[in-house]
């Protein structure tokens, strides 16, 4: 009796094999011609092309198969039947007495493992949101504001010490050279210029002092004063100039830069300058006390 061969069948293996059996042929002559077309070579290349190409066609058909069984068996599940079903969709299954009895299952998010103990996750997840960045716990506002309230009122209670400290150094070392009528408007002439470094004084008449004195004078002060703070070599010349133009209508701006040169016979106004982190004249420094008996502003 003649078996007929039914339509799957001939489409399963039939389609293939023709084109199995074409690429096969066409492999085999491909390589023969390398081998003055070999009949042996043709041979064997054939069928190990063919050979191959069945093996890869029988794999790629079993995963297939496999992957619809679990695509449909997974798709069952999902309609509440969940028997016969694959390991991995098993686990996706609860029974309906499980599913209310069951504690709620916890948020896993994507690309974190699941845990053994859900509800010790649940709680860690809870502290983790709770806690507060240490950033926060150092950081205050109030303490930034009070910090830097401090600071520059330390600042500006610093800065009238230093002006405190020259009124009362020019009153002290001034005093024997300026008469007693002009020493209120030279006090005021230099209290200005300690507040702003472009002030220019009017004029006032002394006697006895050199131009070194001069310089030594105006340096003292501006050192105190600071470098950075805008009282450079020039703005000083410049103000020691105007201050008293009748003494020093001899000596340029330049000249008046070289503050520290000495005289040959003794200064009558020295050198004084300041020791490092401090603004006290020396003479402060001798007796612990300025030049009204009081005693000396530390900062």
């Amino acid at each position: 009796m003649i078996k007929i061969i039914s339509k799957e069948t001939a489409l399963f293996y039939g389609l293939p094999g023709i084109a199995f059996a074409a690429i096969s042929l066409f492999t085999a002559i491909r390589v023969a011609a390398d081998f003055q077309q070999d009949t042996l070579v043709k041979s064997v290349i054939f069928i190990a092309s063919n050979g191959l190409l069945w093996l890869l066609y029988y794999v790629f058909q079993a995963q297939l198969q496999e992957l619809a069984t679990s695509f449909f068996s997974c798709r069952k599940a999902g309609n509440g039947e969940a028997s016969n079903l694959p390991l991995e969709c098993a686990s996706a299954s609860i029974e309906p007495e499980e599913a209310t009895s069951a504690e709620p299952m916890p948020i896993v998010v994507e690309g974190t493992a699941l845990t053994e103990n859900p509800v010790a996750d649940k709680s860690d997840l809870e502290k983790s949101e709770t806690e507060t960045p240490l950033t926060s716990y150092i950081f205050s506002l109030d303490q930034h504001h009070r910090r830097n309230s401090e600071f520059l009122k330390a600042e500006e209670e610093r800065r009238n010490a230093v002006i405190l400290a020259i009124g009362e150094y020019t009153q002290r070392v001034m005093a024997p050279f300026v008469k007693a009528e002009d020493m209120p408007r030279l006090l005021d002439e230099v209290m200005a210029w300690t507040q702003d470094s472009s002030h220019r004084p009017t004029s006032i008449t002394l006697h006895r002092l050199s131009s070194i004195d001069l310089r030594h004078f105006v340096w003292n002060i501006g050192e105190r004063l600071g470098y950075d703070q805008g009282y450079c070599g020039a703005v000083r010349a410049e103000f020691i100039k105007a201050l008293f133009p009748d003494a020093l209508k001899d000596t340029s701006i330049d000249s008046l830069r070289n503050f520290k040169i000495k005289s040959a016979t003794g200064d009558l106004i020295p050198i004084d300058e300041p020791d490092k982190g401090d603004f006290a004249f020396h003479y402060e420094k001798e007796n612990g006390l300025n030049s009204l008996g009081t005693s000396v502003p530390k900062v």
